[in-house]
């Protein structure tokens, strides 16, 4: 057997290297700093998460490219109540509280990508979502049909694409490469921002990916017609009006 053994590499340009500060109310004192986690989808503006009234989940950008997960489904399979179903490499449904297909909501920054003309049953929809185009992932699990629609029954997945991070520098960037032997597989990523002041931001990025055929374990050995390659590219251009007003492409 030829293990899975995928290998990340990462590298960060900067167009001015800002310093970094690290200091937080109640530096030099013993009183605690708390951090609180804020999410958007249940109730489409932001909110602690012990204040929503529904078990919600998050996976950030950190987390995807730790892991190395191929795509956006498989970003699932490690929350507690959701089983991800992969039929081939090109597909993947969440189940989400025993729902799967157009059951559950699949939102891109709020807007929703499944609807009810996509055939029922597990479906390759989610799988066209870049995974490296993702900031955060926020899963509801439960009914959510008040808000986003009568076919939100298992659950709500908000995938929440990266904004433009070179505010103040100028330019940045980020290179991303990602090797695993038993799928035979390299995946690369490269994004740059760019920034004009503070008002005006620029996104781009692109993702190549090539699967080869998989190497089952014991004496399955070589699956053929199992490997495929995809090409990913994605925009974002946000422009801040005022400080609460923020128009986005």
């Amino acid at each position: 057997m030829r293990p899975l053994v995928p290998v990340l590499v990462r590298t960060l340009i900067l167009g001015v290297l800002a310093p970094l500060n690290l200091a937080q109310e109640g530096e030099g004192s013993d009183e605690p700093v708390w951090l609180g986690e804020t999410l958007v989808t249940a109730t489409r503006s932001p909110e602690s998460s012990l204040d929503i009234p529904a078990s919600v989940e998050s996976v950030n950008a950190e987390l995807l490219r730790q892991r190395g997960y191929r795509t956006t489904p498989q970003a699932l399979r490690n929350l507690p109540g959701v089983m991800v179903q992969e039929t081939s490499y090109g597909q993947g449904s969440p189940y989400i509280r025993g729902f799967t297909g157009f059951r559950n909501v699949f939102l891109v920054d709020g807007i929703r990508l499944n609807n009810s003309v996509f055939r029922d049953g597990p479906n390759q929809y989610w799988n066209t979502v870049d995974p490296f185009s993702i900031a955060r992932l926020e899963v509801v699990k439960g009914p959510s049909s008040v808000l986003y629609g009568s076919d939100a029954i298992g659950g709500t997945v908000n995938a929440i694409t990266k904004d433009p991070y070179a505010y103040g520098r100028g330019f940045a960037g980020q290179l991303d490469y990602r090797v695993s032997t038993a799928e035979s597989s390299h995946i690369g990523r490269a994004e740059v921002s760019l920034a004009s002041g503070d008002s005006l931001g620029v996104l781009v990025g692109g993702t190549g990916k090539l699967f080869g055929d998989y190497h089952a374990g014991r004496d399955l050995g070589l699956q053929p017609n199992t490997g495929y390659d995809e090409y990913d590219a994605d925009l974002k251009i946000e422009r801040f009006l005022d400080a609460n007003t923020r128009l986005v492409l």
